[in-house]
């Protein structure tokens, strides 16, 4: 309900009163279902693993990445198939050939999660969160100011996959470390259920800005959708670097 609240549908605005009966609603729904979580024996997420230190930092690193890899999954092919004579931004690429441009994200994303358990191990955990974080924020900057050129868009990406790859393979292995020896399966679930969250939230803020920026009667945006996404993502990715400084090795955590 959060999330359609946020990204709503064609006609919704933020003061009308489905939307807000939904982000109400929304609200509610997730505050019964923490209570029932609480009261269960045997809870589908155990919510009281969030009054952990270091599950409380993964989750937010794992939220920040979820949220921006996700929120602009579609946004990227789009602005790189727009064509630059009809809007004035973009790219006019064909399909192939945007498949074709996604690859940069995509392999430097595979590589960051290859490289991250050597980095780990000579930077610690918390320094290889924060770089990668640090990686993402890059990117995005990368992209935002240089998004008329081709190539740098896609260093731009490209920074932006490495960081994500530090994160997704790092979060999923701290997730685990950061609970209990007998609760693992449980911190697994939780960054699972953090990133599909994150997602979400990403997708919906992203269409929420791009709809913003669509005027009436247009199917496109105007490159302020684009601007704004990419500065969202960028401040978002700082703010996860910076909470990546509060993590400490789960050995102190779990004394």
């Amino acid at each position: 309900m959060l999330a359609l609240g946020l990204g709503g549908t064609p006609g919704w605005e933020w003061t009308s009163t489905r939307t807000l009966a939904t982000l109400v609603g929304g609200v509610l729904v997730t505050a019964l279902w923490v209570l029932v979580e609480l009261r269960t024996a045997e809870p589908m997420i155990d919510v009281r693993m969030f009054a952990r230190r270091n599950v409380v930092v993964v989750s937010v690193v794992t939220l920040s990445f979820s949220f921006c890899m996700l929120g602009l999954q579609i946004a990227h092919p789009v602005f790189l198939g727009t064509s630059p004579a009809e809007t004035g931004y973009g790219f006019g690429y064909g399909p192939v050939v945007i498949g074709l441009a996604m690859l940069p994200n995509l392999l430097a994303m595979a590589l960051g999660a290859l490289a991250a358990p050597a980095v780990a191990a000579r930077l610690t955990d918390r320094l290889t969160l924060v770089t990668g974080s640090a990686l993402m924020a890059a990117g995005y900057v990368v992209v935002l100011a240089t998004h008329a050129s081709a190539p740098l868009f896609l260093l731009g990406t490209g920074l932006a996959g490495l960081g994500n790859g530090f994160l997704q393979h790092s979060t999923r292995t701290l997730a685990v470390e950061s609970v209990p020896h007998d609760r693992t399966s449980v911190g697994s679930g939780i960054n699972e259920l953090i990133i599909n969250v994150g997602g979400s939230l990403g997708a919906a803020a992203v269409l929420t800005v791009f709809a913003g920026h669509t005027a009436p009667g247009h199917t496109l945006p105007d490159l302020g959708a684009y601007t704004t996404s990419w500065v969202l993502c960028a401040v978002i990715s700082v703010a996860g670097g910076a909470v990546s400084l509060l993590y400490r090795t789960p050995s102190k955590d779990l004394r």
